[in-house]
């Protein structure tokens, strides 16, 4: 981390990224695993109503799609090609690089 304390920063946020990532997919994770027990709990006592069955299929379609909307994303980015270069040349060489080729031009 040799650059200057904005690029520091940058390499600091964008190491620190990957972990929070993880965290929150994993209490997504958990959510709904929550809720899928708690539906099969309420199927398994009898106790689905319509109203309760609709419930429940809303709640289960808005955890799919926040785990969705979390999930696709970082698989693509996992298949993007800065990925491979990162193996080759570290993210806050890059970020030095990028900003000095910024003010040359």
């Amino acid at each position: 981390m040799n650059g200057s304390p904005r690029d520091n920063l940058r390499w600091l946020v964008q190491a620190l990224r990957r972990w929070v990532d993880r965290v929150v997919a994993t209490i997504i994770a958990v959510l709904l695993g929550v809720a899928l027990l708690g539906i099969a709990m309420q199927i398994m006592l009898g106790a689905i109503t319509a109203a309760a069955f609709v419930r429940i299929a809303w709640q289960v379609l808005c955890l799919a799609l926040i785990v969705g909307t979390r999930v696709v994303p970082d698989s693509l980015a996992e298949q993007a090609w800065h990925r491979e270069w990162d193996v080759v040349e570290p993210k806050w060489i890059r970020l030095r690089r990028g900003r000095s080729a910024r003010w040359e031009q």
